[in-house]
């Protein structure tokens, strides 16, 4: 394997080298490392020294990335951070000799693995045991560890998240005291993390805990107001909160889904009204677009993603009749997401609501058979264009006027999409 070429010249060179952090502890659990770092004693500039392809990706931190067919793996000199004044990087850092500097710089216990050329693993603070016994555990002092980077209180409740542990009782202590650094993390990294947890199965129980710590007050505190919420409707036997989280664990694992199900309710408490003790949520989709909106620009997302986001929310209570009219209709109506993406966001809002109207799932089975049936059709589709419209005398808004009406026409009769057929709908304009 191409890592074990980098260990062994490293060695051969008299230098130590590991595979260290999330590798070997995705190795220990059965899982296959997604990335292979490296850590060695020396230098960044001996490394470059050693292979003939290597590049100072983050060489001011030691860290330099050594290409073996193609393939790159980061090596990092052995280090020790200085002081963290910002609460999200150190000011200086020192290279070190000796691995177990290296390992005490780590987050939790868990990443505070190393491995040599041998398979020998490299365990100081217990991260084995941790493993073993699910627990998500700092290193060292875990009041120092999220003073100096708070991005670790979230990455603590996404580990938490993706393996199913417990959060260590100092640990989840000292995230409620150091809650107020994550003010000082910047918004895309707080997005990744937020996202990596939504794409867990352990959605509703980390949230959850996020809102009991009061994180999710500062990160996300439009979600936190939905906690407890009450929805005393026949389709809901769940509040709010509980109901978006079970739809999010209900869904498939695609982010667009998952945090359009996050936001999909949450206009809910501002338009609530009891009506003979039966609470109504009307315009919710609209109420929740608005504020999804502001969300998702505060959490940096892409305009694509936010558009479509924002339809599948806007959309997501829509009544579909299963009837190739109303499919091709829908299909006409969406211009960011795709009718399959919408029903499964449907499918999820439904099996987190009442289990005895889960019937309604048979009708999103029907409209998904009759989308890969019933094209798409737009005013791009039509068998004429503005030209032929203009020929007949219409001018400026005119012609998107009666370009629409006959859209509308091939809606409810797509075999009328001629040009002969077409033409006839629409009357010549005469000047006088």
């Amino acid at each position: 394997m191409s890592h074990i070429i980098i260990l062994e010249t490293l060695h051969k060179a008299g230098y130590e080298g590991y595979i260290v952090g999330g590798a070997v502890r995705d190795k220990i659990m059965g899982l296959t490392p997604k990335d292979i770092d490296i850590a060695t004693n020396a230098k960044p500039l001996e490394v470059m020294e050693l292979f003939p392809k290597v590049l100072p990706t983050g060489i001011k931190f030691g860290t330099v990335t050594v290409m073996i067919d193609d393939e790159g793996f980061e090596v990092t000199t052995f280090r020790a951070d200085g002081n963290y004044s910002d609460g999200r990087r150190p000011e200086e850092v020192f290279f070190s000799e000796t691995i177990l500097d290296d390992l005490s710089r780590r987050d939790f216990t868990i990443n505070a693995l190393a491995e040599d050329m041998n398979g020998k693993i490299i365990d100081i603070f217990g991260g084995v045991s941790d493993m073993e016994n699910k627990i998500i555990r700092a290193v060292g002092n875990p009041m120092e560890r999220f003073k100096e980077d708070a991005l670790r209180i979230l990455r603590a409740f996404r580990f938490s998240a993706r393996y199913g542990f417990e959060i260590e009782p100092i640990t989840l202590e000292a995230i409620k005291e150091a809650k107020e650094g994550i003010l000082l993390i910047s918004a895309e990294r707080i997005r990744e993390e937020l996202t990596k947890i939504l794409m867990t199965d352990n959605v509703q129980k980390t949230f959850s805990l996020m809102y009991e710590t009061g994180i999710l007050k500062l990160i996300l505190p439009e979600i936190a107001k939905l906690y407890g919420k009450e929805q005393n409707h026949p389709y809901h036997i769940y509040d709010i909160f509980e109901h978006t989280m079970k739809a999010i664990e209900s869904s498939v694992k695609e982010p667009i889904v998952r945090w359009s199900l996050l936001l999909h309710d949450i206009g809910k408490p501002i338009v609530k009204e009891t009506v003979d003790g039966v609470d109504r949520f009307h315009g919710h989709n609209v109420q929740s677009v608005t504020i999804s909106e502001n969300i998702l620009k505060r959490l940096k997302f892409s305009n694509s993603f936010i558009e479509e986001v924002l339809e599948l929310i806007l959309h997501h209570d829509i009544q579909i009749e299963a009837t190739p009219r109303a499919v091709r209709r829908l299909k006409s109506k969406l211009n960011s997401t795709q009718i399959e993406t919408l029903l499964k966001v449907k499918e999820a809002d439904i099996k987190a609501q009442n289990p005895e109207f889960l019937d309604r799932l048979d009708t999103l089975s029907e409209i998904l058979e009759l989308s890969t049936l019933e094209p798409p059709i737009s005013v791009k589709d039509l068998a004429i264009n503005g030209y032929d419209v203009m020929e007949l005398g219409y001018q400026g808004k005119e012609i998107g006027q009666v370009l629409n009406t006959l859209l509308e026409l091939i809606l409810e009769n797509p075999e009328l999409n001629t040009k002969d057929s077409l033409l006839k709908f629409i009357p010549r304009k005469t000047f006088h």
